[in-house]
This record gives structure tokens, sequence and C-alpha cells, in this order.
């Protein structure tokens, strides 16, 4: 059904694009005003420590075990004209059944839905508002769009989404700064009635590298409940492209979680990611992290009250098939420093977890 009714807007939406290039013709549209993209991402991805699961643990990307599956199939639509923007991006795949499953009915299916308006004539100052896209880590959900394959753990646990208002500010061709109000952590309807604030400042001292501080304030969980209260959570990440070939990701992490029967609770995280790129022979990938949640504030537990400290890497090959077009493989084993990690369907405990995963993804 859900198929259906994406292909259905497709349609509608390459109806409306055709419509655009008519208009075009007439001058009464500026050529850059409606923008349309769509990306398609299939995968199969195995968990060689646990043939008989039918999910991967800890992720929302690529979480299906031993199944093709299509990972994320989306629309992205932007509209902006003057003083006045509109984006949009419908999907569906395993990934929006894992990110968004806590959401109710169209809301399951969309990453963002936000409408603009610039408040200055004369500064590129912006008030958007609506679901909107999240600045924390320097990954998103676009597979693409990244040095690697897979996500990080420290994506996979910060907001994918955010739903409320964000002013921001593109001072000059270095920096950008924005201010977030926001209903919670990564949740449409508001479950407890608090708002939280984010902030991102963005530097880019020259072509090559970028520079990204976000930072986030909230009361987490519902209202009287022993498990609520305030989360403070900062980010810093960095991308830089050395050359053509050779680009790097890192990203580090911290977060404080308080609540009424345990007092506070710390987690953290680091990653770094370098990609080395051939246009004849394709890009190899590999990736370092170490994540840090021992009392479980993000990570739900796959084994009952274990906390998590891992340390995690991998490494990875793509070709580009065409131009818009990408495959890529991707070995990844997680390790944990201390308690087991991994409660497999047999039954036995675990200390790693080794996984394979292979996409093709496709855009125009």
């Amino acid at each position: 059904m859900k198929v259906c009714l994406f292909s259905v807007l497709i349609f509608l939406v390459n109806l409306a694009s055709a419509q655009e290039k008519d208009s075009l013709v007439k001058d009464t549209v500026p050529a850059k005003a409606f923008q349309f993209h769509m990306s398609f991402d299939w995968y199969y991805a195995a968990n060689t420590d646990d043939t008989k699961a039918s999910a991967l643990p800890f992720f929302v990307s690529f979480a299906h075990n031993r199944e093709l599956q299509q990972n994320l199939i989306y629309a992205d639509l932007k509209f902006e004209k003057k003083r006045y923007r509109f984006h949009a991006v419908p999907a569906l795949g395993t990934f929006m059944d894992q990110n968004s499953a806590s959401e109710k009915g169209i809301f399951k299916n969309l990453l963002e839905a936000n409408a603009g308006f610039k408040l200055s004539k004369t500064k590129n100052i912006w008030l958007d508002a609506g679901v909107l896209g999240s600045p924390y880590t320097n990954e998103n959900p676009y597979s693409q769009e990244h040095l690697t394959l897979t996500r990080t753990l420290a994506a996979e646990y910060v907001p994918y989404y955010l739903a409320g208002s964000r002013a921001s500010w593109q001072i000059n061709d270095r920096w950008k700064t924005a201010l977030f109000l926001l209903y919670g952590w990564q949740q449409i309807h508001d479950i407890n009635g608090k708002k939280s604030l984010g902030t991102q400042v963005e530097y880019k001292p020259n072509d090559r590298d970028l520079v990204n501080w976000n930072t986030y304030v909230g009361q987490e969980g519902v209202s009287g409940q022993s498990n609520c209260g305030m989360r403070y959570f900062s980010d810093v990440f960095w991308t830089h492209g050395f050359s053509e070939k050779i680009s790097v990701a890192s990203c580090v992490y911290a977060g404080i979680q308080r609540n009424n029967s345990q007092g506070n609770s710390f987690w953290w995280q680091a990653n770094t990611a370098v990609r080395y790129s051939t246009k004849k022979y394709g890009a190899v990938s590999a990736r370092l992290e170490y994540f840090y949640d021992p009392e479980n504030v993000v990570v739900a537990p796959q084994i009952p009250e274990t906390g998590i400290e891992c340390l995690a890497y991998s490494a990875g090959y793509g070709y580009h098939l065409l131009k818009s077009m990408l495959l890529r493989v991707e070995y990844r084993r997680l390790q944990s420093v201390h308690d087991n990690l991994y409660k497999t369907t047999l039954g036995a405990d675990t200390k790693q977890l080794n996984l394979f995963t292979a996409a093709l993804t496709f855009w125009f």
C-alpha cells in the first residue's frame, strides 16, 4: 500500500515538475525555484553471529538480517521564491520503519516537512517550522552522501529529525548559526509539554574544511515518572577533503541525563572515518568508533541491565556503476570492552558482533 501511495506521489510530483518547465518559458518562476530529487537504497545485510535473527541489533539503518530490503526510498522536494521556501522529504523503507516507529499516521513516512520565511530583506535570516533535518553529527539518513556505507552508533543514537522551529542566519560564506525551539529529542508529538532548545554553529574556514558545534537542552521522558529529567548534550564534528582522493570525517559528543530516581547518567562517543577514492577503481573506506553508555541512556540494552562500552571498526569498498548509481560493500565488527554485547536468538551471549552489508543506491 505504501509503495502504491509513493508511486502516486512520484507521478504527481513529476506532473508538477513538467508544469514548472512550461511556466519557465513564460518567465513566471525562477529557474531554480522548484527542485526535485529521488533516491533508492536497496541492501542485503547479514549478522554472521546469528543467522536466524530477523533484525540487526543496535541499528535503524540497514537493520534487517539476511533479507533483500529497501533501506530508504525518498523524494526530496524543495521550493524557494524570494522570501518563502518549502521542503518536504516523504520516505519509506526499513529505515523509516525503525526510526519513526513511535510516530503516528503520515508522520511515519516524513523525514522532513517544513516551511520557511525570510525575516530580512538584506540579510540571510530565515525562520522555518515543521519537521526539520537534524544538525547533530555529520551523518544523515542519505547513504550516498557519506564516506562509509553504514551509519555510526553515534548517528543512530541522536535525532535524525526534529520537530519545532528554527531561526537561522547565514552570516557570510564562513559562518552560519541556528537556534531551535523543539518538541523534544526526535519526536513530532510532544509527550511532556516541555519545549527543548538546540543550537548550531557552522564554520567553513576554506573550501575543504567544515567545523560544526551543536547543543541540546531539554526535559526527556513523561512528567512525573521516575525516568524523567533534563538532558544536556553537545557534539562537535569536522570534515576535511585533503584532495579529490582523500576525505576525512570525525565526530565527538557527550551527554548528561538527569532523572528522579538515579541522579545523573553520562554517555559519550568518538569516531573517525577515512575514504580514498579513484575515478577508475572506485573507493575504499575505513572507520573506527568508540561508544560508551554504561546506563543505557540512549542505547536499548540487548542484555538486560548491561550497559554498552564498545569498540567498532569497519572497512568497505564502493564503485560507481553509473554517475548516480553506487554499489558498496562493508564489513563491520563491534567488540564489547567488558561485558557481553549481544544475546543471539539461540540464547548465547557474545562480546562481539560481525556484520556484512551490501547496498545498491541510485538517485536522480
